[in-house]
């Protein structure tokens, strides 16, 4: 993970985006309602999944060393396996990779670029369609399991899957964990938050897509918001997510977010 991040930090700063910064986010999230589980298949402990996230992140500040935020994310599978857990380092859990489809970096930023791709390619009211079109497969299936399943997409594409049905949903509670971001340029400059009552919901919206809603509290612990105005960035990241228990996983996050200005979204 952290070769990944170290590949898309060189990759936006030769882009020229220089006031991008480095995201870092470790923690556990735990189901938000563990006793309704309404699919009858699980995976096991250590089973583990890389995903990379394409979004838009919105910090709305309320206060001098408060903010509220939202995420609002396309996430995609990029590999997926098992792994065994490592000695802690000063506290922090530590996993092995066990990924498989994604282990060289030539590999992952080709599917990355294509998944970049889609995003762009995307319309608010296809994302809707797209959705919608989502939930109303599921609602149609007679039985869910960890069994293929056929699926055609909005735009008449038949695909063969396995695992969570798309359509499906999760709803999940991110335990209160710290926030790191870090400048590109300047890497004195860090601010460091503590991420609390984060929320995250998500819909399987195709085979290896979901669309993710996440909200939460930012408490800011070194120093004072410079801004007073809302501030929306770009966010590119990749999280490993590990699974402990039948209801929580530890999820690491590293990407680059990429503040947005009507000038340059002109440009873009």
């Amino acid at each position: 993970l952290h070769k990944e991040n170290r590949w898309l930090a060189n990759a936006v700063g030769l882009c020229g985006y220089h006031d991008a910064e480095i995201v870092d986010y470790n923690t556990i999230k735990d189901k938000h309602d563990a006793k309704n589980r309404k699919y009858r298949f699980a995976p096991k402990a250590l089973s583990q999944w890389h995903w990379f996230f394409v979004g838009s992140r919105t910090i709305s500040p309320v206060t001098a060393n408060f903010a509220r935020f939202t995420l609002c994310y396309d996430k995609f599978q990029l590999a997926q396996g098992n792994c065994m857990e490592k000695e802690s380092v000063k506290g922090k859990r530590i996993f092995t990779y066990g990924c498989g489809g994604a282990k060289l970096l030539k590999t992952s930023s080709k599917r990355k670029k294509f998944f970049i791709q889609q995003v762009m390619a995307d319309t608010d009211e296809k994302r809707k369609i797209r959705l919608e079109h989502a939930k109303k497969y599921k609602d149609g299936l007679m039985h869910y399991g960890n069994r293929t399943a056929r699926f055609v997409d909005i735009d008449g594409k038949e695909i063969f899957y396995s695992g969570m049905p798309i359509g499906g949903e999760h709803d999940w509670d991110y335990q209160d964990a710290e926030f790191i971001e870090k400048s590109l340029i300047e890497k004195s400059a860090v601010k460091r938050w503590t991420a609390k009552n984060v929320r995250w919901r998500e819909v399987k919206v195709h085979q290896g897509r979901w669309e993710i809603f996440v909200s939460g509290e930012l408490h800011l612990n070194n120093g004072n918001l410079k801004e007073s105005c809302k501030k929306t960035s770009i966010l590119v990241a990749d999280q490993m997510a590990t699974k402990l228990t039948p209801t929580s996983y530890h999820v690491e996050l590293q990407g680059i977010q990429i503040p947005t200005n009507e000038k340059r979204a002109r440009l873009d």
